[in-house]
């Protein structure tokens, strides 16, 4: 009697649903994406499979197969997406051994207690990557707080100012320091701030990247002289019935790679709007959704995602472990405010208190006491029982705001 040997490739994943039952087989390199039968004789090949000492392989004998279409059928699938094979077992030959994709984590840091900080030193800022910083600004519309719970929009916080000069070239020098990548600066009519004289010479020779928000508005002459080089970019945003006139006089900034025009959009008559102003392709352009509290429809039609959206382009392995483990739209990013409040998202609770807390007692707390860098969907219904939870993108801040786990027509 002849031997068979069923397996997966390693960049092929089993998802499976403890509530339903319900298993799924995805291929990262092609997106394929399959059901997988339900027979109790498949079944438990999967738990086998599932089982990483198995070496994604195991043993099937002729007899097994014979007149099971079922598995017949499935084999043919799996091998025509090139997700795995079905082998014959050669006399004297030993059992490949494939490994499961599996995720390694290194807890070290999120174990650690609060006395271990000083010997983990520069290791807690290597998960610091984002640093979003409020300037006191001189505008304030409390209209625009829907904005900021959703957007990097430039918001004014009056209310919240005890920072000092010394206080934001010490956190700047601070930054550098830790390696940061990128640091976005946010305030309340920024064109006009006072202390962003002060604290340009500084930016200007720091090597993270420089991301300037101001909204149309704002926007004058004055603020292309902020970005001197290409780790410099200035965000306008628009909206759809901001200043037209404002727009075509600075028309001849448009070409500019420096510039990314954000265009805000809470309806489907938003877009036409956009697309009537004709802007030329090469314009570096985006369209961001808003919610309002009262366009759920509109969010239903244009942001939703079903499983042909989810599945358009091929999932990495490296996303689906990121999913797994940690929130990719929040980890590693802070927000801090003028009066030195730290928030992980400005959609949870404030962390801490720069300069109080340092970078580093502030990224610890958050990766030992998390609140935004570790909100993953297996921990929030329905997504939880979802066989999918892993290929969708990971929470973000329009499901907080909206106040609902998912944005898909998946599960309701």
């Amino acid at each position: 009697m002849k031997n068979y040997w069923f397996y997966l490739e390693p960049y092929t994943f089993i998802f499976h649903s403890d509530s339903t039952g319900r298993r799924i087989i995805y291929n990262t390199l092609n997106s394929a994406y399959m059901p997988i039968p339900e027979s109790d004789f498949i079944a438990n090949l999967f738990e086998q499979l599932d089982n990483a000492s198995n070496g994604y392989c195991v043993t099937i004998t002729e007899e097994e197969i014979a007149g099971n279409t079922p598995f017949k059928n499935f084999a043919r699938l799996i091998t025509k997406t090139f997700s795995g094979g079905l082998v014959e077992a050669l006399e004297g030959e030993t059992k490949p051994f494939l490994f499961k994709p599996m995720l390694f984590l290194n807890t070290e840091i999120r174990k650690a207690k609060e006395e271990d900080i000083s010997f983990l030193g520069e290791r807690i800022l290597e998960n610091l990557n984002e640093v979003t910083l409020y300037l006191p600004g001189t505008r304030c519309d409390l209209k625009e707080n829907i904005y900021c719970k959703q957007l990097l929009y430039p918001i004014s916080w009056q209310d919240k100012v005890s920072m000092s000069i010394s206080d934001y070239l010490t956190l700047l020098l601070d930054l550098e320091t830790s390696g940061i990548d990128k640091v976005n600066i946010l305030g309340g009519d920024l064109s006009h701030n006072g202390l962003l004289p002060e604290l340009l010479p500084t930016l200007t020779q720091s090597k993270f990247k420089k991301v300037f928000y101001v909204s149309l508005e704002e926007l004058n002459e004055g603020c292309f002289r902020w970005f001197k080089d290409e780790q410099t970019k200035l965000v306008v945003w628009i909206s759809p019935l901001g200043n037209k006139e404002k727009l075509d006089t600075l028309k001849h900034h448009f070409a500019s790679e420096n510039i990314i025009w954000k265009w805000i959009v809470s309806s489907e008559k938003d877009i036409f709007t956009i697309d009537k102003l004709a802007i030329p392709k090469s314009v570096n352009m985006e369209m961001i959704p808003l919610y309002t509290g009262k366009n759920l429809p509109f969010f239903e039609k244009f942001i939703f995602n079903s499983i042909d959206d989810i599945l358009e382009e091929p999932i990495s392995r490296k996303a689906i472990f990121r999913r797994q483990t940690l929130n990719e739209n929040f980890f590693g990013k802070l927000t801090i405010l003028p009066n030195g409040e730290v928030y992980a998202n400005l959609n949870f609770s404030k962390i801490g208190k720069y300069p109080q807390q340092s970078l580093k007692e502030l990224a610890f707390k958050e990766l030992t006491q998390p609140t935004a860098w570790f909100y993953l969907r297996d921990k929030l219904k329905p997504c939880m029982h979802c066989v999918n939870r892993y290929l969708c993108p990971s929470v973000s801040n329009y499901e907080l705001v909206m106040n609902r786990p998912n944005l898909c027509t998946i599960v309701k």
